[in-house]
């Protein structure tokens, strides 16, 4: 009975609430501060202590005289040998010469209008029948003119010569082989007339030229010491045309073509002159190229026509305001 009780009792005490737990009080505790340093006066600066001087050796020779010293700088200089020269300095090699590129052409400054002046040379030519001997040869030319910006009245004379092929000449002549020695044929031509240029600005130049006037073309041949002479006198109309390029402000170079169409005219033939004769020709006769078919060997649309191809050069002296006005 007893040990049913002291279970009961253990049981409730296991199951009833448990006692206060006790926190043992905190007790303050004294704080101790650092305690500041004094402050101390800064140390004064200490000499460093001067240097004891060094005991004179008993082996030190006694200071030497200025004429022992110079006497001993003589000796070692003497013995020293001379220094090789100094190498001369090399000059400084001259750089190359700098190009200038050449100063470029602007077209706004270029002159196209003032007195005109313009040479030409190159090849002379023929067409038709009556040139069929002729081989062909060196011709010229020289143009006169005031030019207007696009428009330029001028005065021109044109001339060239070259040799011909005798064999062609004497079966013309229905002449034996041989017969002829030598032949030549010359052109002249001489008028005035009117260009037109199509461009009013830059650097090409191109234009078309007609000129109004009289042209000469003359065969000669010699038979032994024999000269005949064929010439063909008309009036002309040359036309031209060709392409300048300006290099510089007021000059230009380009090819140039023309050909000279006789019209109207006679053909004149001296049948024999003694060269180096005195009285000259014994007898010449001229024929109208209206009726040349009925008169002369050959027919009208036959008779020669100038052909010249060549080079030209154009130079323009500006006249007062060609600068101002380059594009009339």
């Amino acid at each position: 009975m007893t040990e049913g009780v002291g279970i009961v009792a253990l049981v409730g005490a296991l199951l009833g609430p448990a006692p206060p737990i006790q926190r043992p009080k905190s007790v303050p505790l004294p704080v101790q501060r650092p305690q500041e340093p004094e402050p101390q006066p800064p140390p004064k600066p200490q000499r460093p202590p001067e240097p004891k001087p060094a005991p004179a050796s008993p082996s030190s020779s006694p200071p030497l005289s200025d004429a022992e010293r110079a006497a001993e700088l003589d000796e070692f200089t003497e013995n020293l040998e001379p220094l090789p020269p100094e190498p001369e300095p090399e000059p400084d090699p001259e750089p190359p010469p700098t190009r200038r590129a050449p100063p470029r052409l602007d077209p706004a400054d270029l002159v196209r209008r003032g007195f005109v002046i313009s040479p030409a040379v190159g090849a002379t030519l023929c067409g038709h029948d009556w040139c069929d001997s002729y081989r062909g040869g060196f011709g010229g030319q020289l143009e006169l003119g005031f030019r207007f910006g696009t428009l330029m009245p001028h005065v021109s004379m044109d001339g060239g010569s070259g040799s011909d092929d005798t064999g062609v000449l004497e079966e013309q002549l229905r002449l034996p082989r041989g017969t002829i020695d030598s032949s030549r044929t010359t052109f002249f031509g001489v008028g005035g007339g009117l260009s037109l240029f199509f461009k009013k600005r830059g650097r090409l130049d191109p234009y078309t030229s007609a000129r109004l006037g009289y042209t000469r073309t003359t065969s000669v041949f010699k038979v032994g010491n024999v000269q005949y002479k064929e010439s063909v006198s008309r009036g002309s109309v040359r036309l031209g045309g060709g392409l300048d390029v300006f290099i510089g402000r007021n000059v230009s170079i380009g090819p140039r073509f023309d050909v000279t169409i006789g019209f109207a005219g006679r053909v004149c033939v001296e049948p024999g002159n003694v060269e180096g004769s005195p009285n000259g020709s014994s007898s010449q006769t001229c024929y109208d190229t209206r009726n040349i078919e009925d008169t002369a060997r050959i027919y009208a649309q036959d008779l020669p026509v100038p052909v010249f191809i060549g080079a030209q050069l154009r130079i323009i002296i500006p006249s007062p305001g060609a600068r101002r006005r380059t594009g009339d």
